[in-house]
């Protein structure tokens, strides 16, 4: 059995453009491929640039609200309780805004620690005890400086931000002295 010329033409010739059309087909795919990446990417980088804009928009306001919460102030150990409840007051107003939709989850973390050391009761009755004091100063630390690291992740290209290289140039100052 011998196939005809024409028969044998028309194999190669389908055989042939199966092939090409299979050679057109993977770059087609791998291009779509791509360029959806691409799109992800471009997405991405807008909703990240919108959430900057966001945080560098209602951040501060944390730093303003938290700047009295510190272990020394001009307050008596009388007046703190009341002055540390207006800041948490007021600290947890400007949360209940558009900063809850922009918080990281870090920084989120943090905010509910300071708002628990809030909520403890006085270790002196009507007065914060020393280890309160301490306490909740950490916690707002913790909190700014996570505040700072969602900010700062925008600018990737700098160093990142180590609050404990503050403290070693507070301590070397201290000790050149």
């Amino acid at each position: 059995m011998f196939i005809s010329d024409q028969l044998n033409s028309a194999i190669i010739a389908g055989v042939v453009s199966l092939i090409v059309s299979a050679l057109a087909y993977i770059p087609a795919i791998l291009k779509l491929r791509a360029e959806k990446e691409a799109l992800k990417h471009t997405l991405a980088r807008n909703f990240t640039g919108r959430l900057y804009e966001l945080r560098l928009k209602h951040y501060p306001e944390a730093f303003t609200i938290t700047v009295n919460l510190r272990r020394k102030t001009d307050w008596t150990d009388e007046e703190l309780p009341a002055k540390f409840r207006e800041i948490n007051d007021a600290l947890k107003k400007w949360k209940s805004g558009e900063p809850s939709l922009i918080l990281s989850a870090k920084s989120l973390r943090a905010y509910y620690e300071l708002q628990k050391a809030f909520s403890g009761k006085l270790a002196l009755g009507t007065k914060y005890n020393n280890e309160q004091i301490e306490r909740i100063c950490r916690l707002r630390n913790d909190f700014l400086d996570n505040l700072r690291n969602d900010i700062g992740l925008l600018f990737e290209e700098e160093e990142p931000y180590d609050p404990s290289s503050i403290y070693r140039t507070a301590n070397l100052k201290k000790s050149q002295n």
